[in-house]
């Protein structure tokens, strides 16, 4: 099993009195209301092709979320099609941190958990293969019996409110045996699916990357 936890308060809070419900737009173009945040914070802005990077730091902004708001209202094409070189594209633009500015966000509240979601399928697509073959599997440096790997499964929650964000994921992997087988304030809304992503900004360390479609 592999645990991580991660538990940040922002950098410049929000108040809880300047919640309220506000709209949100869904995937088919209709609309509903959610809690969304308000306040003013100082954050990071960065336009990639087709989309708004925006920068929202915790603490002393070692830790961040970065949310990405797509341009277009195809947001399970434009999810389908983000990969890895468009985060590392997004948060270079983002750059160093040094232009940190104040802006007027809005930010919905949200909080969910998945369970028992299964990563063998991402696991050999990312070239992961002997493992989970029981006739190439090599586990003898960690046991006697031949054995191979059976199931990834991974659990996770998250938590984004006013004072910040709490988040945790556990991984088990469940072993088989072989034989058994500028001069204006900038107002931003989030207020329509996104992908949002934390990470260590020193080394753009990926911690949770998830995203927000409909209301829980």
């Amino acid at each position: 099993m592999n645990a991580l936890y991660f538990k940040g308060s922002w950098s410049a809070r929000f108040k809880a009195s300047d919640t309220e419900m506000r709209p949100f737009t869904l995937m088919d173009g209709s609309e509903t209301e959610v809690p969304t945040m308000f306040g003013e914070v100082n954050l990071l802005t960065a336009m990639g092709d087709g989309y708004l990077a925006v920068e929202i730091p915790y603490g002393r902004k070692n830790f961040s979320m970065v949310i990405i708001l797509p341009d277009t209202h195809d947001f399970e094409r434009f999810r389908n099609d983000f990969s890895a070189a468009d985060w590392a594209e997004a948060t270079t633009y983002l750059g160093s941190g040094s232009q940190w500015r104040k802006a007027e966000l809005y930010l919905p509240k949200f909080s969910f958990r998945t369970s028992g979601f299964d990563l063998n399928t991402t696991l050999q697509q990312l070239g992961m293969h002997d493992a989970f073959n029981p006739s190439l599997a090599d586990f003898s440096p960690i046991s006697d019996t031949q054995i191979f790997v059976g199931d990834v499964k991974q659990d996770s929650f998250i938590k984004v409110n006013e004072e910040g964000t709490e988040a945790a994921a556990v991984t088990t992997i469940g072993i088989r045996v072989t034989s058994v087988g500028p001069d204006e304030t900038p107002v931003i809304r989030i207020d329509r699916p996104f992908l949002f992503g934390i990470r260590e900004r020193t080394t753009n360390t990926l911690l949770f990357m998830g995203q927000k479609v409909v209301p829980e």
